[in-house]
């Protein structure tokens, strides 16, 4: 579905050229949840923003149902932390589907509220559903959830599996936290400091259905600790898990995918 082939980005800048993204190459099945992880700065949300077409790579290509990507489409949906909306032309015409689409994520009763009136939740929820609208065949997310408080950001989780589940799209999501990739995806890409590269692309061998129990699962818990080491050094990765090894783990805590 996705073809990224020896992309690279670089920025002008008053100090000098600033290579973001380097040499990646990665290809992304149809139907695949794939999420991407890395340290901060290190070119996630610019490789997203490349597949969008909000940016033009200064090298490479990025194919996408093997037509080149140049300028935001129809054909990708988008949902970002802060939800903004990307207009294209013809959505006043799709609304029956904004109204099923209401209904799949939740939000039926609550159409003539204002954003104001919703919860953090409720408002990511409008954004799924507004990235829906025009059937995309690519979803992208960057940090979707990255504002909301963790048990609202659990239960976001569990409710964009459904909803992926249901709709058979392809998922990009870019996400800080290393379980929750592991947890919610068929496959997490590991990059590297800038300039960003692919330095792990790990297979998820977890069951579907995703449930609580799938993060006490021996594969979740080695998929979690490998892509720790890579990012952080093995030493960090020792000491970024012992505080929670020492703290008896509430029901709640236990559950979520962060």
């Amino acid at each position: 579905m996705i073809q990224i082939d020896d992309l690279g980005l670089r920025y002008a800048t008053a100090r000098g050229a600033i290579d973001a993204l380097s040499g990646v190459t990665l290809t992304i099945g149809r139907g695949e949840f794939v999420s991407i992880v890395g340290p901060s700065g290190c070119g996630k949300s610019t490789l997203l923003s490349v597949l969008g077409g909000l940016l033009r790579p200064t090298a490479g290509r990025v194919l996408i149902g093997g037509e080149p990507v140049t300028d935001p489409s129809p054909r990708l949906g988008f949902a970002f932390q802060d939800p903004v909306q990307l207009r294209f032309g013809g959505v006043s015409r799709h609304r029956e589907r904004a109204q099923s689409l209401l209904e799949m994520v939740g939000l039926k009763g609550f159409e003539s509220n204002y954003p104001k009136e919703l919860s953090g939740g409720m408002r990511q929820r409008v954004a799924i559903a507004r990235a829906l609208l025009l059937d995309p065949e690519v979803l992208l997310m960057d940090e979707p959830f990255g504002a909301l408080d963790a048990i609202t950001r659990e239960r976001m989780g569990y409710e964009l599996l459904r909803i992926w589940q249901g709709s058979g799209k392809t998922v990009v999501f870019v996400t800080h936290g290393i379980s929750e990739a592991v947890f919610l995806s068929d496959r997490v890409i590991a990059m590297s400091a800038r300039p960003g590269r692919v330095i792990d692309d790990r297979r998820i061998e977890l069951p579907r259905p995703r449930t609580p129990t799938s993060q006490e699962d021996p594969r979740f818990l080695e998929a979690a600790r490998i892509l720790r080491g890579l990012l952080m050094g093995p030493e960090d990765a020792v000491q970024a898990q012992q505080p929670a090894e020492r703290q008896p783990r509430s029901a709640a805590s236990s559950r979520v995918p962060t």
